[in-house]
């Protein structure tokens, strides 16, 4: 005997399906917001390396326009913040503070490090971020004594 009642074919998604489904878009999604967690990461990293390096440059010009004999004078190891961007509305969730230190290792005039017969100083600078020590940078800048007569200053 056939049968005479044919099932007609199913129509829409089963619950199994759409389980399925839910549970590859949530592996999905997740992988994307790890993803995004890590660039957010990184990215806030290399905002704060932007603004010690500034902070460095900055150092650096302020140390080579520095009169040779007011060195030992003007640096001191201080602490400053920075704003990473120049707005009025600065709050202190927007600032990043740095320790400047400097150490000046007199050279006198006969040290075989010295390029010239004038005495020179070895100036190292070394900017810590006062939340993440072991991100500081160093520098050393060589400044010496120029001569007291120098022919171009003549008329």
């Amino acid at each position: 005997m056939m049968n005479r009642f044919r099932l007609a074919p199913r129509r829409g998604f089963s619950l199994v399906e759409i389980m399925v489904a839910m549970a590859i878009l949530g592996v999905a999604f997740t992988s994307i917001f790890a993803m995004q967690v890590r660039i957010m990461a990184r990215q806030r990293r290399a905002a704060a390396q932007s603004a010690r390096n500034a902070v460095l440059i900055a150092e650096v010009g302020r140390v080579e326009s520095m009169w040779y004999d007011s060195l030992s004078l003007l640096l001191v190891t201080d602490t400053i913040s920075t704003s990473p961007t120049p707005s009025s509305d600065r709050s202190d969730k927007s600032q990043t503070r740095f320790v400047r230190r400097f150490t000046i290792t007199d050279n006198g005039a006969t040290a075989p490090t010295c390029p010239t017969s004038f005495p020179c100083k070895d100036v190292r600078v070394k900017i810590v971020p006062l939340f993440t020590p072991s991100d500081s940078v160093v520098t050393v800048i060589r400044r010496s004594r120029t001569a007291a007569f120098n022919p171009l200053f003549l008329p």
